[in-house]
């Protein structure tokens, strides 16, 4: 989450810097001039066609800041995403877990009563083998 952070600190940061050269070089008041920055940045536009130097600023911006947008966004819902995956990979490793362990005691029980039943039976082969002599 934290590149997320650094990533869409760094489109701001192109956003404004772009908007207070949009308002040094196209006559406008830096609000205005943001506000172009951010329209630009984001494919929407502005009210302001850029002239000259303004051109190539709209150019720089609409290269870094949208691209920079678009990693923050995708690292902020990866991110979720994989908490999301983690929680439910837990669950279901919980759940194996339950499985097993009742899975075991089942089979132990199991074991218990075949090897009961063949150890009786052992015994009345014995007893008939040795004429109830033991």
């Amino acid at each position: 989450m934290r590149r997320a952070l650094i990533l869409l600190a760094s489109a701001a940061g192109c956003v404004l810097a772009g908007g207070a050269l949009f308002a040094l070089t196209e006559h406008l008041s830096l609000p205005h001039g943001v506000y172009c920055g951010l329209g630009t940045a984001t494919t929407v536009g502005c009210d302001v066609t850029p002239h000259g130097a303004g051109r190539l600023i709209a150019s720089l911006l609409m290269l870094t800041a949208l691209p920079l947008l678009g990693a923050a966004f995708s690292e902020a819902t990866g991110h979720l995403g994989a908490r999301k995956v983690k929680a439910h990979l837990a669950g279901v490793e919980h759940k194996l877990t339950t499985e097993a362990d009742q899975r075991h005691v089942l089979m132990q029980r199991h074991v218990e009563r075949v090897l009961s039943g063949h150890c009786a039976d052992l015994k009345e082969h014995i007893n008939a083998a040795t004429g109830g002599q033991q």
